[in-house]
């Protein structure tokens, strides 16, 4: 019998000792999940800060071509007007077309007239 009490003596020693290593380990695993917890709060926080900035980038660059966009429409525009102008000027400087008269189609008679005074 003296036996069997300090053979549940033992367990239960070495049950408040697993115990004990228990709670221990569920306390690291607290810290180590606050620690998790509070790395992907940073990384998430970064990411956030990371989207928002490409964000802005993308719309600082659509801003850039649109401008670009109207500025080349503005400059094309300008180019034709330019060239129109030129044309107008070249066209002003030249004098101005004389008025041909077209031939008159020949008549029989004259065909025949034509003829004899080839034979002359």
């Amino acid at each position: 019998m003296l036996k069997d009490l300090f053979e549940l003596l033992r367990q239960m020693l070495r049950i408040t000792e697993d115990t004990q290593q228990n709670r221990q380990d569920i306390r690291d695993l607290k810290a180590e999940l606050r620690d998790v917890a509070r790395k992907s709060e940073q990384e998430n926080r970064d990411l956030r800060d990371e989207v928002r900035d490409l964000r802005s980038a993308v719309e600082r660059l659509t801003y850039e071509i649109k401008r670009v966009d109207d500025h080349g429409t503005a400059e094309r525009e300008k180019l034709v007007l330019l060239l129109e102008n030129q044309l107008l000027k070249f066209e002003r400087a030249l004098p101005p077309a004389k008025p041909q008269s077209l031939p008159e189609p020949e008549t029989d008679d004259q065909k025949e007239d034509t003829g004899k005074v080839g034979e002359r």
